[in-house]
C-alpha cells in the first residue's frame, strides 16, 4: 500500500533499531511527493531520528518546535532523470 502521508508519534522505549526500520520502511510506503510526520522529544532521541530521516529521504525539517518537542516532516521526492 502507498500513502500521500504518513504520520507517526511513536514511542522511545520501542528503540532506535525499532524507529529506524519505521523510517525506512515509511519511504518505501510513501507516495511520490508523500510526507513522513514524526513527533520527538529533540534531547530524548529526536535529534539521532532527525539525522536517520535526513539520511534516507535527503531532506528534513523541524515543522514545529515546543517545549522540547519537534514535528520532524520528510518527503519523498522522485529523482531527476
Amino acid at each position: 500500500m502507498s500513502f500521500d502521508d504518513i504520520v507517526s508519534n511513536p514511542p522511545f522505549a520501542a528503540g532506535k533499531k525499532l524507529l529506524t526500520r519505521l523510517i525506512e520502511q515509511a519511504y518505501e510506503h510513501l507516495n511520490p511527493n508523500g510526507a513522513l510526520w514524526l513527533v520527538a522529544y529533540h534531547n530524548k532521541g529526536g535529534a539521532s531520528l532527525k539525522k536517520i530521516m535526513q539520511e534516507r529521504f535527503s531532506n528534513v525539517e523541524d515543522v514545529i518546535k515546543s517545549g522540547g518537542i519537534r514535528v520532524y516532516k520528510s518527503v519523498r521526492r522522485e529523482p531527476s532523470a
